[in-house]
């Protein structure tokens, strides 16, 4: 079982003028897919972030050729960021899972649950100009613009877990998305509601924020600040679970982290970590 052939296509897809802590998202997000084929007519699919075509087609002339089950042979011949490589490993597990006959989880060990739920991932926004998107394509500036999207979202596709991208306005905004949005999604029929606010808030906003909302039960709040230390110090004041994808980013984060307690939840992202 041989590479015959590497397939690397960047792709830009439309995105709504969505708000965060930083701003406006620009008007479309890049992603690179790789594909591969084996000779022996197998197929293999990854992604990862935009922007590494390049640095995957330096790695072209080992790759073809190279056996996708060779795993550790081909990480040592890697040569690029953790983020390029996970789009190859992730289309080399996909064509030797394959061959195999089994799903990738069982591949590499046996999956843990045989259901993952989707988040329905909910922004304050602008109207898109061009109307352009499957669904809730209005303005949604206040809280209950932020319900009328997520409801729409629920009916469309039938979204157990909430997720509110705050930071953008004042807390108190946030606060109160959040309490309309547990009276519209209530706890008792399985909705989970969790919020982000890309780590702007300080410690005694995150604490105030974190008192205001336990009555609704949130399934986690996600990194509310900006360091582990600050996290570990906001749970002494509330019983929420923490969790973060931008203050434990990297495998070097577990140890310091597990050490003080800060994070309870580390939202892993293999595009970004190097790879399952």
């Amino acid at each position: 079982m041989k590479i015959s052939k590497l397939t690397i296509t960047p792709v830009a897809t439309h995105d709504q003028p969505l708000l965060n802590s930083t701003g406006v998202h620009e008007s479309y997000r890049e992603r690179t897919i790789v594909q591969i084929m084996t000779d022996d007519g197998y197929t293999g699919a990854g992604e990862t972030h935009g922007g590494k075509t390049s640095e995957i087609e330096i790695n072209r002339d080992w790759i073809e050729g190279h056996d996708p089950r060779q795993m550790t042979k081909a990480r040592l011949s890697w040569k690029g960021s953790p983020q390029g490589w996970s789009a190859v490993e992730t289309a080399m597990l996909d064509a030797s899972a394959k061959q195999a006959e089994m799903p990738v989880c069982d591949y590499i060990g046996g999956r843990a649950r045989d259901r993952v739920e989707w988040a329905a991932y909910l922004f304050y926004k602008f109207a898109d100009e061009n109307g352009q998107g499957e669904i809730s394509t209005d303005e949604a500036l206040d809280p209950e613009g932020f319900v009328r999207q997520a409801e729409a979202f629920v009916e469309r596709y039938g979204f157990k877990a909430l997720k509110i991208k705050g930071g953008f306005f004042h807390p108190d905004v946030d606060i109160e998305t959040f309490r309309l949005l547990r009276k519209r999604f209530p706890k008792q029929d399985g909705y989970e509601i969790r919020i982000d606010p890309n780590a702007v808030w300080t410690i005694d906003t995150s604490i105030r924020v974190a008192k205001e909302i336990e009555q609704y039960q949130p399934q986690y709040l996600e990194d509310p600040t900006d360091s582990i230390a600050d996290h570990a110090e906001v749970k002494k004041h509330t019983d929420i679970p923490t969790a973060s994808n931008m203050c434990v980013s990297a495998f070097s984060h577990v140890k310091p982290n597990a050490q003080i307690e800060g994070i309870d939840v580390i939202l892993g992202d293999h595009h970004h970590w190097g790879g399952i």
